[in-house]
């Protein structure tokens, strides 16, 4: 059998021509703009570092464990390469969460802690400006077209079509036929606290307080309830739209808890994985007895 070599771009095609065909997926045209990406086991998509909401600027992250030789690391790659901009925030967010690590293990008074918790958060908004900006100026126009729709002042009947067992404010108690009306209205008033944030003057406080605000409500069960039963195509549902202004503060608790939690955090890396550069697929591939000599089929 011939030895299959990863590195020949031929013979690697091949094998995913192959794959594809087993898996009832078909032969793709030869020119193919291929690059070689980093990978690891247990890949996720880190949502809050991702400045723009284009598909150019995604960001992907993969742990790697202490080994030997080898210290807790998280491996970041973007589609596009990296800024200076972006290098300068990986190594702040690298100092920060190292700290914050290491302050449970020294034990470190919780004070100091909550401090760097501050400074970590406050560099999230601040390098994060442009996708909160852009989802703020949609947040708003969803809102405004909200209230001018009327939508805002109709509170629709108890459907007890599902079983909802859940309690969002225990000063009203268990969601319930008895207690929807509560409920509804104190979502009514929640709903106008992103309105009157992004009313205010401050920039800077303003991305942080409607983030920290929307994180809050979007996990209110009775905000759902409240949204969905308006027709499809009303503007209550367009304010679903609510949930994108929150996943910095979702990606921050994420980062937080992890710190606290994962012993090696004390020590953590954080590497900028380099993009290679594209190689072009050739337009002409082996034939297919010849590929299969090469994984043992003939």
């Amino acid at each position: 059998m011939t030895r299959f070599q990863w590195e020949n771009l031929e013979q690697f095609i091949s094998l995913v021509n192959l794959l594809s065909l087993r898996n009832d997926g078909q032969l793709q045209p030869g020119k193919k703009r291929i690059t070689k990406t980093s990978t690891s086991v247990g890949t996720t998509k880190l949502l809050g570092m991702a400045r723009k909401t284009n598909s150019s600027n995604i960001f992907w992250t993969a742990s790697r464990y202490p080994g030997e030789g080898v210290k807790t690391s998280l491996l970041v790659a973007r589609n596009h390469g990296f800024q200076k901009l972006d290098v300068i925030f990986c190594g702040k967010l690298e100092r920060l969460l190292a700290d914050i690590g290491a302050s449970v293990q020294e034990e470190t008074d919780s004070s100091i802690r909550e401090v760097k918790r501050t400074e970590l958060w406050k560099e999230l908004v601040c390098y994060n400006q442009p996708r909160l900006d852009k989802d703020a100026n949609r947040l708003c126009t969803h809102l405004r077209v909200f209230k001018t729709s009327g939508s805002l002042d109709s509170i629709l009947s108890y459907n007890d079509s599902e079983c909802r067992t859940f309690c969002d404010d225990h000063r009203i108690g268990p969601y319930s036929e008895a207690t929807h009306e509560a409920y509804m209205k104190v979502v009514q008033e929640r709903i106008l606290e992103p309105d009157n944030i992004l009313c205010s003057g401050d920039s800077t406080a303003k991305r942080r307080r409607l983030t920290e605000c929307t994180h809050s409500i979007r996990r209110m069960r009775s905000l759902w309830i409240f949204l969905l039963s308006f027709p499809k195509v009303s503007a209550g549902h367009r304010l679903l739209d609510i949930r994108s202004s929150d996943r910095l503060r979702s990606c921050y608790y994420m980062l937080v808890n992890a710190a606290l939690k994962i012993p090696e955090f004390a020590q953590l890396t954080i590497v900028l994985v380099k993009n290679l550069r594209p190689r072009v697929c050739p337009s002409t591939l082996p034939p297919l007895t010849d590929a299969m000599k090469f994984f043992g089929g003939i």
